[in-house]
């Protein structure tokens, strides 16, 4: 059974069964050697002090199954409000070797960095967790094969972001309050960044992990944002968009023009474009489709993906 018919078979699913919450799941479930890569991973990363960057990097080279219990052991090693625990007994052995070494206020700052990329560490798990149990079990519930498992959740994201480069302020206030009838403000504000464009957002565009109770509701909300957006917004950004490239980049200097580039004016904004950063934001509709093409073919678009 390939990948695409696997997925068509997990939304009928869905349809009748909902979200598999009954499921256990215990690391005898992984292959041996998959279950020693999760430990490895534990260690090798304590030996690099929980350095979150090295998380970010190296925690999508895992399939889903192993990512679930890195994140399900490294929480229990990390031993959250209890006295004893791995971490810190990894941090008092920290602080003979600096005792030893006559270098004790040395180990205060070292101290101070440890449990500061915990807490950092804690709130990555939070944005991913509860998308990797899931899938885990969606997995489980569908006879996936062991050995598919690395192939069943490849992502990509869609480099692209609404125009927003007027009545920003007045938009963001829109967007956040109708997007917190289903996720909270701090993740709204991170999809807020991650979908429009303005003059000063410079960071990429990347994938986010919100769960949601379905499909269902992450349409209905595409279609309301779109449809405010294109009778409130668009019209006003083409005209912003239009003067910038007519008047204001024509001020800069050369070398400036060189840097920079005029901006792409959109003909139109609907809400296949949307569902486009949807996509990137809610993992619920990535997993039902084996590739974003499949995504866009699906909403039966023909509008081309601008390229920042």
């Amino acid at each position: 059974m390939d990948i695409e018919r696997i997925r068509l078979k997990n939304n009928e699913i869905k349809k009748k069964r909902g979200v598999f919450e009954k499921i256990s799941l215990y690391i005898t479930l992984l292959e041996p050697k998959s279950a020693r890569r999760v430990f490895d991973f534990i260690d090798t990363f304590f030996q690099t002090e929980l350095n979150s960057k090295v998380f970010k990097i190296k925690f999508w080279d895992y399939n889903v199954a192993e990512q679930y219990f890195i994140i399900y052991y490294l929480k229990l090693h990390f031993g959250l409000n209890q006295k004893y625990s791995f971490f810190e007994k990894f941090v008092e052995d920290k602080r003979q070797q600096y005792q030893n070494a006559d270098a004790i206020t040395e180990f205060d700052d070292w101290s101070d960095a440890i449990y500061k990329n915990r807490r950092s560490l804690v709130r990555q798990f939070k944005k991913v967790e509860k998308t990797t149990e899931r899938r885990f079990k969606e997995l489980i519930n569908l006879n996936v094969p062991y050995q598919r498992y690395d192939e069943y959740y490849r992502e990509t994201h869609f480099d692209y972001r609404i125009p927003l480069y007027c009545k920003k302020e007045e938009f963001r206030e829109f967007f956040l309050r109708e997007m917190q009838e289903f996720i909270t403000k701090r993740d709204a504000e991170d999809m807020f960044r991650n979908s429009f464009e303005s003059v000063n957002n410079r960071n990429l565009v990347k994938l986010l992990y919100f769960e949601v109770g379905g499909k269902a509701e992450i349409v209905k909300k595409i279609k309301e944002i779109s449809n405010e957006y294109s009778e409130r917004y668009l019209h006003p950004n083409k005209k912003w968009i239009a003067k910038y490239n007519n008047i204001e980049f024509k001020k800069l200097s050369e070398r400036q023009q060189k840097l920079t580039k005029k901006i792409e004016p959109p003909t139109r904004v609907t809400h296949i474009d949307f569902s486009k950063v949807f996509y990137n934001a809610f993992p619920a509709l990535r997993d039902m489709y084996p590739t974003k093409d499949i995504f866009l073919k699906k909403y039966q678009s023909n509008i081309a993906i601008r390229k920042r």
